[in-house]
């Protein structure tokens, strides 16, 4: 699975766990001006560029 912030304050995630087979973008939520991430095991971390940590549980996201 991988994650994107876009310009415009979307966060992304390939719509298959197996990057190689990903062929689309989902869409999970609008992020206020987030400048980097960062992946520990099943946690996804967010830095904002207000200096704020975001912390978001990665299975959550997992397709059924």
């Amino acid at each position: 699975m991988l994650f994107a912030i876009t310009k415009d304050n979307q966060l992304l995630r390939t719509n298959s766990e197996i990057v190689c087979e990903a062929s689309a973008w989902f869409n999970l939520n609008k992020i206020e001006d987030g400048v980097g991430l960062a992946a520990v095991e099943t946690m996804l971390y967010l830095l904002t560029a207000d200096k704020k940590l975001c912390s978001m549980d990665m299975l959550h996201f997992r397709q059924s």
